[in-house]
């Protein structure tokens, strides 16, 4: 990380979604690690946080106002809660959640990103 205090959970959503610092892109696999490593823990469910890490990850992916750079950062990191997802779904609902955050994914993937960002 660039700087030499560590930022709280809420510091880092922020960063992280008005990309405030775009050119640290470790900054998102720092988040996504330490989220969920009980660092700083909050009520809920892996399943919850990694969701929340899924959602923060798609608006900033879809914030057209944002660097692209920044946003294709997001989109390779996206896959880190998606395959975790995957791995706690037990049942069908939630099977059937995963594949429609996948097919969510590939669709703003199209969508919202120039396609020269993509190759």
């Amino acid at each position: 990380m660039a700087d030499t205090q560590l930022p709280s959970s809420h510091q880092l959503l922020h960063k992280i979604r008005f990309a405030r610092e775009p050119d640290n892109p470790a900054l998102i696999q720092y988040w996504l690690q330490t989220d969920l490593s009980g660092t700083e823990t909050r009520e809920g469910t892996d399943w919850d946080r990694l969701r929340l890490q899924y959602h923060l990850l798609l608006d900033t992916i879809n914030d057209v106002n944002l660097p692209v750079r920044w946003r294709c950062a997001c989109l390779d990191a996206i896959y880190t809660p998606l395959q975790r997802m995957e791995n706690l779904a037990r049942d069908s609902a939630l099977k059937r959640e995963v594949r429609r955050l996948y097919f969510e994914v590939t669709m703003c993937r199209h969508c919202c990103l120039p396609k020269k960002a993509l190759h």
